[in-house]
């Protein structure tokens, strides 16, 4: 069974032109090893392609208006905070009256 990593370098290479790190050669052709290296024909220099995926929601109108909304905590924070603001104003206002 081949490995679905090598199958997304492959996918990657094919789309753009790899350079060595080092010398800059043109990669293209040159084979990766089991560990998903790569070692420049021209200085030896050894580099690794990393697989990374990044999960894309379908809707990002609903992602929009999930991260401008206030979660639980800071729904507390902000009662609490206007409860506290009030608290001492009415504290201000009874000192200054009496």
């Amino acid at each position: 069974m081949r490995d679905a990593h090598l199958d997304i370098i492959e996918q990657a290479r094919e789309n753009k032109q790899y350079l060595c790190g080092r010398c800059r050669y043109v990669l293209d052709g040159v084979p990766i090893d089991e560990q998903r290296a790569i070692v420049c024909p021209e200085c030896g220099y050894a580099m690794s392609f990393v697989v990374s995926v990044r999960l894309v929601g379908d809707n990002p109108e609903h992602d929009q208006r999930v991260r401008q909304s206030l979660g639980r905590t800071e729904r507390i924070i902000i009662r609490s905070s206007v409860l506290f603001i009030v608290l001492v104003f009415i504290a201000v206002v009874y000192i200054v009256m009496f």
